[in-house]
């Protein structure tokens, strides 16, 4: 029979009562569970970001409950509660960074705990995160800074170069390319970027801001507005990033 010896050593015993409490809501074991669970000898380099992903998530909803925002056991009582947390589960023991576990923990507590979102909602933005690299999340939170200071959006030469590091003779960098200045930097991030942009195109999570954009002679030519989030795109940022106002159910 599994005992607490099994599970992460969290700091404090809150935390450690709240990871007990998620792993017995999940309805069956998964491969990535069973990791978590038997804390094997050999590790997958998923099971670190896990590990982490749920003791950052008990940390969080410990936290809320001692706030009294929400009732932990009325919330796992919830049979869709189970169903997200598997999701939740097996998007993060695929997930590398930071940046992604923390966007999944806000998600989570959000979508399960903290506003209760419906469960359409959290499963499309589970599905979403388990898609997007960090990458993807950085390129989002561009946009929304350059659509928050009213310019209308990003620029396509922003995107394209967002990230790009410059040096004088191109060392280090995969496939340097000069610029007109002397300067080098690095073809393939600038070609990473294109791609995670028009992948996020493809998502539906941004769109070209065409206000004041006059359609070229060419139909053929790539539009040049500068781009914005969608509304799917506006609805998964308020998911993974807490204090966004959202109000969407």
């Amino acid at each position: 029979m599994l005992t607490p010896k099994h599970l992460p050593k969290a700091t404090d015993e809150a935390p450690r009562k709240v990871i007990m409490a998620l792993i017995g809501c999940i309805p069956y074991p998964g491969a990535s569970i069973i990791q978590l669970l038997l804390d094997q000898v050999w590790r997958d380099p998923a099971y670190e970001y896990l590990k982490r992903y749920v003791e950052g998530l008990a940390a969080d909803i410990a936290r809320l409950e001692e706030n009294s925002v929400f009732d932990l056991g009325e919330a796992l009582k919830r049979p869709e509660t189970r169903i997200l947390f598997n999701r939740a589960f097996e998007a993060a023991a695929r997930s590398i960074g930071e940046q992604k576990l923390q966007a999944l923990r806000t998600a989570t507590v959000q979508g399960v705990f903290e506003r209760q979102y419906s469960f359409d909602m959290s499963m499309m933005v589970f599905s979403l995160l388990d898609r997007v690299t960090e990458g993807h999340i950085r390129m989002l939170q561009f946009i929304h800074e350059q659509q928050s200071k009213g310019g209308g959006g990003a620029q396509l030469a922003q995107l394209t170069m967002l990230g790009v590091e410059f040096n004088s003779d191109g060392n280090g960098f995969a496939r340097p390319a000069g610029t007109l200045t002397g300067q080098y930097y690095d073809e393939s991030v600038a070609t990473l970027n294109s791609l995670i942009m028009d992948d996020l195109l493809n998502m539906g999570l941004i769109a070209i801001n065409d206000t004041n954009y006059s359609l070229p002679s060419d139909w053929t030519a790539t539009k040049t507005g500068p781009r914005i989030l969608s509304t799917k795109g506006t609805l998964f940022y308020e998911h993974i990033f807490a204090d966004t106002g959202s109000t969407a159910t």
